[in-house]
């Protein structure tokens, strides 16, 4: 059986180790958010972009006679599943 002392140092190292181990994460963790701001910001422009053709494909579909629907429609679609691809890389790179 141990002594109260043997015990406190045990449970005051333990506590020591535990305490570095949350600085480490929290180190950790406002590296990986600067760098994800980081990230966002370089890609964020890219987005918006990829939204203004979506929006701009989106518009012309009211604008446009029946017979080239099929052909804007396609490119609208194509247009947010790339803007959709792009946010769903960086959001799996973010949760690295």
């Amino acid at each position: 059986m141990r002594s109260r002392s043997e015990y406190v140092k045990k449970a005051q190292a333990q506590l020591k180790q535990l305490e570095a181990e949350a600085e480490r994460l929290r180190v950790k963790a406002a590296r990986a958010i600067a760098e994800a701001r980081a990230e966002f910001a370089e890609q964020a422009p890219a987005w918006k972009a990829r939204a203004e053709v979506a929006r701009i494909k989106a518009r012309e579909l009211g604008t446009r006679g029946a017979r080239v629907w099929d052909e804007i429609e396609d490119d609208v679609e194509g247009a947010l599943k790339d803007l959709q691809k792009a946010i769903q890389r960086f959001a799996r790179e973010f949760k690295k």
